[in-house]
């Protein structure tokens, strides 16, 4: 027997030809791409009132800028958009700030890693 499967959008998926047991459950999230812009909007306004050096806060600026032209364009690249953000989280946390400004950065930083699901695992881990 043979299975044509065409297009699946979903957070979890299981195609299994015979036996599938599953211990622990499964789990999986959804972030709409209207929850991941608002996001980027309250990532940029948080990155405004740091206080970081001014080199520090005109890159974050602008690698949060650059995501925020991303998400809106309508196809945004996952991988491009987590490159950018990973840069920033690492350069906040240099400088204490991801510390400092806790859920207010980590909040917005979470949510958009959680949108970006696998390209996200690694800015997940920056944060604290």
């Amino acid at each position: 027997m043979t299975f044509h499967i065409g297009d699946q959008h979903a957070n979890q998926i299981n195609n299994v030809g015979h036996d599938q047991i599953i211990t622990g459950g499964q789990h999986g999230s959804a972030v709409a791409i209207e929850d991941a812009q608002a996001a980027v909007h309250a990532l940029r306004r948080v990155l405004g009132q740091l206080t970081v050096p001014a080199v520090v806060r005109d890159e974050v600026e602008q690698e949060a800028a650059a995501v925020a032209v991303d998400l809106a364009s309508g196809v945004p690249d996952p991988g491009r958009i987590a490159g950018r953000l990973e840069r920033l989280t690492a350069l906040l946390g240099r400088f204490g700030a991801l510390a400092g400004a806790g859920a207010a950065l980590t909040g917005p930083l979470s949510t958009l890693g959680h949108w970006l699901g696998p390209a996200g695992v690694t800015l997940l881990r920056l944060l604290p």
